[in-house]
């Protein structure tokens, strides 16, 4: 994981350029400069007299800043929801790549190799759904493992199931719960946020961003 330290404050103001946010807000960043330049310069050669008053646009501007924090904390949420899911997986694959050393490996060598290659897969299948490449999916993977548990699995006596077959069938509750992470991504997924609040923000902001040199030349000229 990348984290930031106060440190390598210039190491990211060079990488400012290459910034992907940067290169996704810059057409609309452009169209403010040149509509605050040419209000501007309308101004100063006196061709415009256009000004707007500065008090509602700093009301539309604390109205605004409700709405960008709420995005802002939805978006964390959405975050800090997806991080504790991804603990879950690591906590649990390695559960099972330990029991399958311990448990099966012993009495099932090539069931528990191909178990353990399906396991590695799992954690590339999940990155592969999160941003939606073509590529096997997670729930693929977690058939292969309980077919992989089911072929290990010793032939049933007359006495019950012993420890090994327990042992078994806790190793399949945890491959169900790598299903039920899957499903919980997934959820995130495929939920964003409501169209019409998207839409509603960003053409808010647009108008707001647009009228904001009419404003500051308002507020100028009083």
């Amino acid at each position: 994981i990348t984290r930031y330290s106060s440190q390598d404050w210039w190491r990211v103001l060079k990488e400012l350029p290459s910034s992907a946010v940067l290169v996704r807000i810059a057409p609309r960043m452009a169209a403010n400069v040149v509509v605050a330049t040419l209000v501007a310069w309308l101004r100063v050669a006196g061709l415009l007299r256009l000004s707007f008053p500065a008090l509602p646009h700093q009301l539309a501007g604390a109205f605004l800043g409700l709405l960008v924090t709420f995005r802002t904390n939805s978006a964390y949420a959405r975050f800090w929801e997806a991080r504790i899911i991804w603990g879950g997986i690591m906590n649990t694959c390695r559960s099972l790549a330990i029991n399958a050393k311990v448990w099966i490996s012993p009495r099932s060598p090539g069931a528990a190799r191909r178990f353990c290659e399906a396991l590695v897969q799992y954690p590339t299948a999940v990155m592969h759904q999160c941003r939606g490449a073509n590529f096997g999916g997670p729930a693929d993977v977690c058939q292969q493992m309980q077919v992989e548990l089911h072929s290990a699995a010793l032939p049933s006596s007359w006495l019950g199931p012993g420890l090994h077959e327990l042992q078994l069938a806790e190793q399949a509750r945890h491959v169900d719960k790598l299903v039920d992470a899957t499903g919980a991504l997934n959820r995130i997924i495929k939920t964003p946020l409501p169209l019409a609040y998207s839409r509603h923000a960003s053409r808010f902001l647009t108008l707001w961003c647009a009228t904001l040199p009419f404003a500051m030349a308002g507020a100028g000229a009083a």
